[in-house]
């Protein structure tokens, strides 16, 4: 959340001529409810029940760049999935940085409390050991979306 995903894609999928795809927007379009909704509705099981459909569904296509909500790989499944469909890439940044890039966005349904910047940390605590687990782990504090895909590839030797 908040690393640079769907802008760091979308810059990685120009400089590669792959298609990005964001599987947030998938599920967004196959619920017809954003994700807030479905948080707010269902819970949050129901949605990384959905997720996980969607990333079975998109990691069985070629040439695309696949952006996943930052919670996706904590389910086992997910990672070996992902793992298998290509060179998986951690987006990493720290929390008062990723705090400052979200704290005006209200569509993020973790962070809708009394201390966000405190989610926030707490969030990557538990995920870090997972995004460690990526085959590519690049910090994305004070860089520019282009420079990090630029930096994706030349790390992914592509």
């Amino acid at each position: 959340m908040g690393s640079g995903k769907s802008s760091v894609g979308k810059a990685l999928a120009k400089l590669s001529g792959y298609r990005f795809v964001d599987t947030d927007d998938i599920i967004e379009k196959k619920t017809g409810k954003s994700i807030s909704e479905i948080f707010r509705e269902e819970g949050e099981k129901k949605f990384r029940e959905i997720e996980s459909e969607i990333i079975s569904e998109v990691c069985r296509k070629n040439g695309q760049i696949v952006s996943t909500g930052g919670g996706a790989v904590i389910s086992g499944d997910n990672m070996k999935k992902m793992k298998g469909a290509g060179p998986l890439v951690a987006l990493v940044a720290p929390p008062d940085e990723i705090f400052e890039r979200v704290k005006n966005e209200r569509h993020r349904p973790l962070l809708n409390l009394e201390n966000p910047r405190e989610e926030i940390a707490k969030l990557l605590k538990k995920r870090l050991p997972y995004y460690l687990q990526a085959d590519l782990v690049v910090d994305t504090e004070g860089k520019h979306p282009g420079d990090i895909a630029k930096e994706i590839l030349k790390l992914a030797g592509l």
